[in-house]
């Protein structure tokens, strides 16, 4: 299977499933810890908390398969500056997001908010 064949079946993933997929990411990439904190079609508070103690590390992690995904980043950050006390976040969408988009919009939030968004899943395809 190519990547973009495999960028496609995660964009077509309904949404139990895209969360079952994002719960596998991010174990793979070591975040062990992270699980789903409520149920889907929950209206947008998909947040899970990965929380290393050890190396006291607090990142909120949402998941997202909104077609608007800088519409959907900007509500996160606000929601994170708000709720959470960390200065990083991942973002984890179906959609696949060209770095090249991605990048500026992160930067802005990293000078405006002090918060660096990251992207997973799709989004790194």
């Amino acid at each position: 299977m190519n990547i973009d064949s495999l960028a496609k079946h995660i964009e077509a993933a309904g949404v139990a499933e895209f969360r079952t997929l994002s719960l596998v990411f991010l174990n793979l990439f070591g975040y062990k810890s992270a699980h789903l904190c409520d149920g889907p079609y929950d209206g947008g508070k998909d947040f899970k908390l990965y929380i290393d103690k050890a190396k006291d590390l607090n990142i909120p992690i949402q998941i997202s398969i909104e077609k608007d995904w800088r519409k959907k980043i900007s509500s996160d950050v606000s929601k994170i500056k708000q709720n959470f006390d960390s200065k990083m976040c991942i973002f984890i969408s179906n959609r696949r997001i060209p770095e090249n988009s991605f990048r500026p919009i992160a930067n802005d939030f990293m000078l405006s908010e002090g918060i660096s968004v990251q992207k997973g899943c799709n989004s790194i395809i």
